[in-house]
């Protein structure tokens, strides 16, 4: 008999859920996998619902982590001796089932970390980080176990299939250069600018512009317009550079849905960049946000690296081609493999 898997998202057709989706159809030769939306209507992100319909599974993964801190909460506690059941005897029985992801640089404060701590302690098992760089901050947590490793965020590659892998062969320099970004603009925007739309994007577009440069902006803001994953690939035909501005990321998707669909990346030193872009690519990376003193010089770099683009079109067509060859690796083909020697060292892990 197959092994059970729960995999515990949060939001239905966005990223983790998508993710989710994916290693359902890849994996469904070796368990048996049901994709929970913890903000489902049955749930509506309430911890001891959806563990009350999962607690016969062999394995129950949480890409978000931040659920799983509803086991200290009062409400937690209340809902199990409403319902008849021990604390300590409830928890022992999912702490042996219990996984998750790390998909992000939150919670890292002295006193985030020490509120975190049960979740890796004692109320899961096992835990992996989708970069090395990630990997590296959590090894050095003293407080914390040691991650599993890394496995990289996927996309599906039958949905970001290429596209026209010719269409920057001959770019007519007549034409306008369309400037792509993929996010949203308001994303803890009344703490700090993460992603950098405002603070180093914009004011570098309008100055390109105010020059007499013929550029066209089409962003794809989740605050202005949802895009579903399967409108994703025409946008990303659309567009002749995605920009990446971001101070901090996990991954970030339009890095690896960008080399899928062959567009030219300028990125920030964010997330998985370093991994998986070629060595042509890597030179369109234009420093790290993370100190917060280096934004002139973000804004300095990324003006450089988008005029250059503009006044030699015929690299796009070098950064498309080299960006269709490191693709792949990402590809939900290839990384199924690993979530499964994951699952299965967890399975197997007594």
């Amino acid at each position: 008999m197959k092994r059970r898997i729960a995999l515990i998202v949060d939001i239905p057709n966005w990223a983790f859920d998508i993710e989710a989706q994916l290693l359902k159809d890849k994996l469904k030769g070796f368990y048996t996998i049901n994709v929970i939306c913890a903000n489902d209507g049955k749930y509506n992100n309430d911890l001891f619902k959806i563990l009350e319909d999962i607690k016969d599974y062999d394995m129950i993964h949480f890409f978000w982590r931040k659920l799983l801190i509803q086991f200290e909460s009062a409400e937690f506690k209340s809902q199990l001796k409403l319902s008849g059941y021990q604390y300590d005897s409830y928890v022992d029985s999912f702490k042996n089932k219990i996984s998750t992801g790390i998909y992000d640089h939150l919670f890292l404060e002295e006193n985030n970390i020490k509120l975190y701590k049960p979740i890796f302690t004692e109320f899961s098992k096992s835990y992996y980080t989708c970069s090395k760089r990630l990997e590296k901050i959590y090894n050095d947590i003293s407080d914390y176990p040691k991650p599993w490793g890394t496995i990289h965020d996927t996309y599906d590659n039958a949905l970001y299939n290429g596209g026209n892998k010719l269409r920057f062969k001959k770019k007519d320099k007549t034409l306008p250069l369309i400037v792509g970004w993929i996010g949203n603009s308001k994303w803890n925007i009344k703490y700090q600018d993460f992603k950098g739309f405002h603070s180093i994007l914009e004011p570098v577009i309008d100055e390109l512009l105010s020059e007499g440069y013929n550029i066209k902006k089409h962003y794809a803001d989740k605050n202005i317009k949802f895009r579903s994953n399967e409108e994703m690939p025409a946008y990303y035909q659309e567009i002749d550079v995605c920009i990446v501005v971001s101070t901090l990321e996990g991954t970030p998707r339009p890095i690896i849905e960008g080399m899928a669909s062959g567009v030219p990346i300028i990125t920030t030193d964010v997330g998985i960049v370093n991994e998986v872009l070629g060595p042509k690519q890597k030179e369109f990376i234009i420093g790290s946000r993370v100190d917060g003193n280096n934004d002139e010089l973000i804004r300095k770099n990324l003006k450089e690296k988008i005029i250059y683009l503009y006044n030699n079109r015929e690299y796009l067509y070098e950064l498309s081609k080299e960006n269709y060859e490191y693709a792949p690796l990402n590809d939900i083909d290839h990384l199924y493999l690993e979530y499964k020697k994951y699952f299965d060292d967890f399975l197997n892990q007594k």
